[in-house]
């Protein structure tokens, strides 16, 4: 799959692509499912890859990239492999706002 939901662009001269990658939530204690190939993908596109964070209880939004997910990021350790991890979405608590 493509690792990201949306594909944009960063200006109106379409030079760069903006990988978006949506999650939603009604909960009150919202995650994130974020997959490994969702994870590769903003590693690769990094300044052009962002999360959106949709909270559908108040209608409000947080923007962020690859850079602000970077230190909620599991550490993989030994011979494992992180296939998917959660993000609480409170840890983007300042960057929702209404939309």
């Amino acid at each position: 799959s493509a690792g990201y939901d949306l594909l944009s662009y960063v200006d109106s001269n379409l030079d760069q692509r903006l990988h978006i990658e949506v999650k939603s939530s009604k909960s009150q204690n919202a995650r994130a499912y974020i997959t490994a190939n969702e994870l590769n993908k903003a590693k690769k596109y990094s300044e052009f890859y962002n999360f959106y964070f949709v909270n559908l209880n108040n209608s409000s939004l947080a923007k962020f990239s690859y850079v602000e997910m970077k230190p909620h990021l599991a550490t993989e350790q030994g011979g494992g492999k992180t296939e998917i991890f959660s993000v609480p979405f409170s840890a983007f608590e300042k960057l929702f706002f209404l939309i």
